[in-house]
């Protein structure tokens, strides 16, 4: 979890090749432990696209934090 001005934003990172909807069960019990200060959570993979997977919930590629 990272503190920013806007509030917390919650990224986890796995090494699969893609997102399950189960894999955001960690970043859903950050999200009903912060409530309303968790901003969006991120799951950072090798899938090779970026993907919503419901309210500020998203699988990135890694990659994206290299560009």
């Amino acid at each position: 979890v990272v503190e920013r001005e806007l509030g917390l934003f919650a990224y986890e990172f796995k090494f699969a090749d893609k997102v399950q909807p189960s894999d955001f069960n960690g970043i859903k019990s950050v999200i009903s432990a912060t409530g309303s200060r968790l901003k969006a959570g991120f799951f950072v993979s090798r899938q090779p696209y970026a993907e919503r997977f419901g309210e500020n919930l998203f699988a990135v590629p890694w990659w994206y934090f290299c560009v």
